[in-house]
């Protein structure tokens, strides 16, 4: 988050509302600013691929429970 707030509270409000990564002040470091929004983008893509497995796990779990009750039903 880059701002140019100078009230820290609604700076800490965005923060919170928005899940933040990481937040940098004025003057901030360029090479700093470029790792961490590298690591930004690795924490979305997890984030977004273990929601996606998690998925995937979800409807296999169903079909598997599904398979179950048929083999004890017959």
């Amino acid at each position: 988050m880059l701002t140019g707030y100078a009230d820290i509270n609604a700076v800490i409000d965005a923060i919170n509302k928005g899940q933040v990564y990481k937040y940098f002040s004025k003057p901030w470091n360029e090479d700093e600013l470029k790792h961490n929004i590298d690591k930004a983008y690795e924490v979305y893509a997890l984030r977004k691929e273990n929601r996606e497995l998690t998925e995937k796990l979800l409807d296999v779990n169903e079909k598997l429970e599904f398979l179950l009750r048929q083999k004890l039903i017959s």
